[in-house]
Parts: structure tokens; C-alpha cells; sequence
């Protein structure tokens, strides 16, 4: 049996403050990802994920409506004809996963009046879209990411809210 000598406490200490260090990043990262897990249970995102600028479904202001869209379909409310063109990003985090980072979505949409026209990129960020007297946020994305599931740009649903 080996007795240790004045010779090794260095490397007796630097191991332990490693094993302090290693059990510390561990319990960081599970408080993370509880932490974030929460968030998204309860928050929702924008497969339900929401933030101060945009509505709940539920919360219709008075001259408000929701409107859901398949890429390529257009429909008009309030004198705003809005064509969800295409879905250019979904880095959404699948709802089967637990991400450091949520992600988001990136649309390109075409909003017209009367007297405009002109063809946006949407993202999480960027909501709401203030045009022509219209605010556009977006309230859900459908169907929502599964890890393993490739989305077929057909499947896409996105509800806007419009006021």
C-alpha cells in the first residue's frame, strides 16, 4: 500500500478542486435545464413561445382577429391581405428535447393595403410588425418540432394575430 508524502498534496488538491469543479458545472447545467424546461411549460412558445409583444389566442382585443395560414395562402381582414410566402427558418427546439436555447422561426410574408405592399421577413424578434396602421404578431406555429421529424413546407400553419 502506497503511503502519500508531502510530495503529492498538489496533486492530491488540484484533484479535488477538479471534482468541485466538475460537480458544480454538472449542477449548473441540470439547474439550466429545469429552469428552461419550466420556462417552456409555462411561458408557451412560438410552436407556442411568446414574449410582451404578442397575444394569446384567448386575449382578442376589441377589432382584433386571428388568422391561420398555409405557405402560399393569402387571406384578408380589416383591409390587410397577409400571403405567408415561405418558411425560411424553424430552429424551433423540438418539443421533445431540452435546449439551452430555444430557437425560433423566420418567415418571409407579404402584407398589402389598398395603398401599400411589401414583402417582410418575420421572426420572433421582430414582433409585432407595425403596417399600415395594422399590428402583426405571431400567436402559433404549427405543427409543433419533434426531434427526428423533418416538417414538410406544405405542413406549416401559422396563426397571426392582427389588430
Amino acid at each position: 500500500m502506497r503511503m502519500y508524502s508531502e510530495h503529492d498534496k498538489p496533486s492530491l488538491l488540484l484533484w479535488l478542486f477538479i471534482g468541485i469543479a466538475i460537480v458544480a458545472i454538472g449542477g449548473a447545467v441540470f439547474f439550466l435545464g429545469v429552469t428552461y424546461q419550466h420556462v417552456r411549460e409555462n411561458i408557451g412558445n412560438i410552436s407556442g413561445e411568446q414574449n410582451a409583444d404578442t397575444f394569446s389566442s384567448d386575449a382578442v382585443l376589441p377589432g382584433a382577429s386571428d388568422i391561420t395560414l398555409a405557405i402560399g395562402k393569402t387571406e384578408t381582414i380589416g383591409g390587410l391581405s397577409i400571403t405567408l410566402e415561405e418558411v425560411t427558418e424553424d430552429s424551433r427546439c423540438p418539443i421533445d428535447v431540452v435546449c439551452m436555447q430555444a430557437g425560433g422561426i423566420t418567415m418571409r410574408t407579404t402584407l398589402a393595403t389598398k395603398t401599400n405592399t411589401e414583402t417582410v421577413t418575420l421572426s420572433p424578434e421582430k414582433f409585432p410588425k407595425i403596417f399600415d396602421a395594422h399590428r402583426i404578431s405571431v400567436v402559433n406555429v404549427d405543427p409543433v418540432k419533434m426531434s427526428g421529424n423533418e416538417i414538410s413546407p406544405e405542413d406549416y400553419r401559422v396563426t397571426f394575430h392582427i389588430e
